[in-house]
């Protein structure tokens, strides 16, 4: 049952937060990112003064569930600041849904584009203020919430702090790797598309049509379709076209060079997805070397697809290599290969079982090992 605003404001400012916090001494280039919970998509938030309370967030989320995406404080405003994310499929608006929260006579008005209100209560000379925005993106409707507590000097923190809060918000979908490894330029079309998710299709299209060389809009377009879990055969062509734009390129830095791995991967699952196993192999293969030759932990999952194609089609040695490489550089991939339909051919080859079998942990010190 959904909790309504009142409730839900309760939640967040009766439980045990901690005095003013120094400002973190994170930079503020860098921005805090954090990742809704059961999806690849991230949330950047573009600010060096908040930090998060990692038991309140336990708390909060025992109340509040998996909607949380993180809570702390705001520096030394003392400011309480809360990001939720709600499944939005049924397409209600941020607007929507900042109304059907405010109730009666609350203001409401709008902060960098994104729908707002704001309560205010006094207790005796306690004045506290809740500022609430709300913004669609990724098929998700967030709210950010920062309430702010005083004694009647003034906090330092207002509308317009406020404002500067809600527009550094940036949302990623992001399959590998991690934020501050890719080109700011395909953030920057993600969250463009995150935004006008799900009827992203036809204007990012026709942007691409007028800018044919723009390498990042391709990938995000692409990416955007496995985010969406669009048929394989759609994300076929701009992986394609991405890769194309791509090798013309003579910027090989780590982050270019990691969008051509996830490209490649990407074309490869699509290819597959489409019953074209043998053609994928390339693909894969591409992407692993290359990952492999900027030492990229994400070989792993490249190693483990090739593993899957091999035994798909049924060429038992291979995948062997494959799942092995997969499991020396992540071991979690053992556990995964088990349950894997992929696999199913190979469910009853004692090399398979070796493999996919959880090691004897080591003996404590001490303690006499295992017979």
């Amino acid at each position: 049952m959904k909790l309504t605003a009142l409730l839900r404001s309760c939640v967040l400012v009766s439980l045990a937060w901690p005095p003013s916090l120094a400002s973190a001494q994170a930079n503020a280039a860098v921005p805090s990112v954090f990742r809704v919970p059961d999806t690849t998509v991230r949330v950047a938030l573009r600010t060096a003064e908040f930090e998060v309370d990692e038991p309140l967030l336990a708390a909060t989320k025992l109340s509040l569930g998996d909607e949380v995406v993180t809570c702390g404080t705001l520096g030394a405003s003392g400011g309480r600041l809360s990001l939720l994310a709600t499944r939005n499929d049924q397409g209600v608006t941020a607007a929507e849904r900042r109304d059907r929260l405010a109730g009666e006579g609350v203001e409401r008005f709008e902060l960098a584009g994104a729908p707002c209100f704001e309560t205010r209560v006094v207790v005796a000379s306690r004045a506290t203020v809740e500022y609430h925005a709300f913004v669609g993106a990724a098929r998700h409707l967030f709210e950010l919430c920062v309430s702010v507590s005083t004694d009647g000097a003034e906090s330092g923190f207002g509308r317009t702090q406020f404002a500067e809060l809600v527009g550094g918000l940036r949302f990623a979908y992001l399959r590998r790797a991690t934020w501050p490894e890719y080109p700011a330029e395909v953030l920057a079309e993600m969250d463009a598309i995150a935004r006008r998710m799900p009827d992203w299709v036809e204007q990012t299209h026709a942007e691409f049509e007028v800018s044919p060389e723009a390498w990042a809009k391709s990938f995000a377009m692409a990416e955007a379709l496995r985010f969406q879990r669009a048929p394989a055969v759609h994300s076929l062509e701009p992986y394609q076209r991405t890769l194309e734009l791509l090798a013309r390129k003579t910027d090989r830095s780590p982050a270019i060079e990691l969008v051509t791995i996830v490209a490649e991967e990407g074309l490869g699952l699509g290819l597959s997805e489409d019953a074209r196993t043998k053609d994928s192999i390339a693909h894969f293969r591409r992407g692993y070397d290359l990952a492999k030759e900027i030492r990229h932990e994400v070989r792993a999952s490249l190693a483990y697809n090739l593993a899957c194609s091999y035994a798909e089609l049924l060429n038992e040695p291979d995948a062997l290599s494959w799942l092995a490489e997969a499991i020396a550089v992540a071991p979690s991939y053992r556990a995964l290969a088990r349950q894997d339909p992929d696999f199913a051919a190979l469910s009853k080859s004692e090399p398979f079982r070796k493999l996919t079998t959880e090691p004897e942990p080591e003996p404590k010190p001490g303690e006499p090992a295992r017979r």
